[in-house]
């Protein structure tokens, strides 16, 4: 493996939870090029993200918490981290077609959509993706 793959498997796998190591590269993979600042991805601690709908981004300490107790089913743990990595991107709740939509009414978005992108790019001056 070159020195570049080397390095990004590790940011990607730093301070995360051994059991959501794939999952979050993956969900850090769907925003490329974005990289957002995490510190860390853990399972919450009890009543930590009571009533957060699966999952939360701390905004202070820059980490991502799961529920453990969250009745994910399908590719929604997946969905949940990419939401939450889009909180650390710097974006909001979207009712639009967004992953960022709150909550888990239908239809959700299947990851980061156009629209996400878009936001993105504007937030930073750019193109988008």
């Amino acid at each position: 493996m070159s020195a570049l793959p080397a390095i990004l498997v590790f940011l990607c796998l730093a301070n995360v939870a051994p059991d959501l190591q794939i999952l979050y590269c993956q969900a850090a993979k769907a925003w490329a090029p974005y990289r957002a600042d995490i510190r860390g991805v853990k399972w919450c601690d009890p009543e930590e993200c009571l009533g957060m709908g699966g999952g939360m981004f701390h905004y202070n300490s820059r980490v991502i918490a799961i529920d453990p107790d969250w009745p994910f089913k399908g590719n929604e743990l997946l969905l949940t981290l990419e939401h939450e990595y889009g909180h650390a991107l710097g974006l909001q709740h979207n009712w639009a077609d967004s992953i960022m939509k709150p909550g888990w009414d239908q239809p959700f978005a299947q990851g980061p959509t156009e629209d996400d992108f878009k936001e993105l790019g504007r937030m930073h001056g750019t193109q988008g993706r």
